[in-house]
């Protein structure tokens, strides 16, 4: 069951942050230039001692070990409860907990039960991550498989507010989610009775699609199963590849209503269809289109194929090139050693000291200032950050700015939508290159975050005096004088500290609404 452990891990990082003694109150500090910021009076703060551990959380009506749907909870967050492990893992500890769901308000309406409590996010084409409306909620059966040994873990799928949850009935694998990198839109899949693969919609917790597994591919330890399945054009289609063989195999394709589609002998794996085709690779490793009855609709004679999107697939073969439903070159093939798309537009790079290949949105060439030679990086939104002789400078399409004056030398954090985000050790700012427009603040910035239930961007930056503080992208405070050993981070609108001994919640205006003190008797 290590992918349900994964899910848990994952919020459990997010959760807990590195271990420190805790901070001596201290008086507020001052007010950063012309804002307001909220001061928490951490005197308050001072560990709680019973011999129950009891909780520090009102209730809502009562303890519960699931969470009952209900129309006015409003947006729900996870909290962590008791230490269930902690062991070593690469060198670092890592700590399981139990979680719960509380209100904005600080109300409980589950007792920690879950083994984890993932929020959905759907990534935007690889540019930016929204939240999307469901959650998964996974607790331990207390049972272990029969045959291995581990855990049996099983999930729900509930609405972020509560207003609905499946039956904890499925098993959600990382791995099924094409790529592993989030959710696509119509993507979200799930296992139920260990080997029918269902496909569910976050928006209701409706099932789409299901069908069962072939029986080798149910879960098994014998080899390391790493598993992709698509939907799209009314068609779901998956394989499995095996880590150890170095192969893949078993490619499956169905209809939304569980009909098998029959696929030519020769596939090794099918991808996601769009515009009536799906790439797929044969057993010589080549790719070729498959039409929506399962024949070929472009023969098998490329090293690399992507799905159909807006009337053009990336394909690899000689070269990138770019190609019609109809099997159609339209550009290239172009001797490049990558190819991307980023904000609409085309890149073909390479290291043979030509000119790289920009195309926009209509696949017509653009001026670009990007180079082969030149050391690149892909950011959020489009834009892409480059050195070039020394010079650093950010990119989106055909255009170039390099840093504005004084800041050449700083730490390019992030972009968020249209602005950059740069820091030095006193200083920080958020750059519009297209407007020029440049707005600083004190402090270093130590990250540029989301909000995991709402969106929102944050900004965590570290002032000279040690103290912590949260803003929003414009620079406005949200939190100040935040500890200096403790993580801070935004969950809803509240204040999350995580710090090794503890987890504290606080409210916009400073309020303790949740107080958790760990003692897992180690060092």
């Amino acid at each position: 069951m290590k992918h349900a452990i994964s899910l848990g891990l994952a919020l459990a990082l997010f959760l807990t942050g590195c271990k420190a003694p805790a901070p001596a109150p201290s008086g507020p500090p001052e007010a950063a230039e012309s804002l307001s910021p909220v001061y928490a009076d951490w005197s308050r703060l001072t560990p709680y001692e019973t011999p129950e551990r009891a909780e520090v959380y009102p209730r809502r009506d009562g303890p519960h070990d699931t969470l009952l749907p209900a129309p006015d909870y409003g947006p729900l967050v996870p909290f962590p409860g008791a230490v269930m492990t902690t062991t070593w893992y690469a060198g670092e500890r890592v700590t399981s907990y139990l979680y719960g769901l509380m209100t904005l308000e600080g109300e409980a309406v589950v007792d920690p039960v879950y083994s984890s409590v993932t929020l959905l996010t759907r990534w935007n084409r690889g540019d930016t991550p929204d939240p999307l409306p469901a959650m998964v909620l996974t607790r331990y059966t207390g049972e272990k498989d029969p045959e291995t040994g581990e855990a049996v873990f099983r999930s729900a799928l509930a609405a972020r507010d509560g207003s609905w949850v499946t039956e904890e009935v499925y098993t959600f694998d990382p791995d099924l989610q094409y790529g592993g990198m989030g959710v696509e839109p119509g993507q979200f899949f799930a296992l139920r009775d260990e080997n029918v693969l269902v496909l569910l919609d976050p928006e209701t917790g409706a099932e789409l699609f299901s069908a069962p597994l072939p029986g080798a591919l149910s879960r098994d330890s014998r080899y390391d199963a790493l598993w992709s399945a698509q939907a799209g054009d009314g068609r779901v289609t998956g394989s499995c590849y095996d880590a150890f063989a170095g192969q893949t195999y078993h490619p499956l394709c169905w209809t939304l209503e569980g009909q098998a589609v029959p696929l030519p002998e020769e596939v090794t794996q099918v991808g996601r269809f769009s515009q009536g085709l799906a790439p797929a690779r044969n057993g010589g490793g080549q790719w070729g289109y498959l039409d929506a009855n399962g024949a070929w609709a472009i023969p098998p004679q490329y090293s690399y194929a992507r799905p159909f999107e807006n009337g053009s697939a990336l394909v690899r073969g000689g070269g990138f090139s770019l190609i019609s439903p109809a099997g159609e070159t339209l550009v290239g093939p172009v001797a490049a050693d990558t190819c991307f798309q980023r904000g609409g537009c085309w890149y073909f790079l390479g290291y043979s000291g030509d000119p790289g290949l920009v195309l926009d949105e209509n696949l017509q060439a653009v001026a670009s200032p990007l180079l082969y030679q030149t050391e690149y990086f892909l950011l959020d939104g489009g834009w892409i950050t480059l050195w070039k002789d020394g010079v650093q400078s950010v990119v989106r399409g055909a255009e170039q700015w390099p840093l504005p004056a004084g800041w050449e030398d700083s730490q390019l954090i992030c972009a968020r939508e249209e602005q950059i985000f740069l820091t030095s050790p006193e200083r920080w700012a958020a750059w519009t290159p297209q407007t020029g427009a440049l707005a600083v603040f004190p402090g270093a910035l130590e990250n540029v975050d989301r909000d995991p239930v709402t969106g929102t961007g944050c900004c965590r930056v570290s002032l000279p005096d040690g103290s912590r503080r949260l803003t929003a992208l414009d620079g406005a405070v949200l939190f100040d004088g935040l500890p200096e050993d403790a993580v801070p981070s935004l969950l809803g609108g509240l204040c999350q500290l995580s710090r090794g001994d503890s987890t504290t919640i606080l409210s916009p205006d400073g309020t303790v609404l949740l107080q958790r003190y760990w003692d897992d008797g180690m060092d």
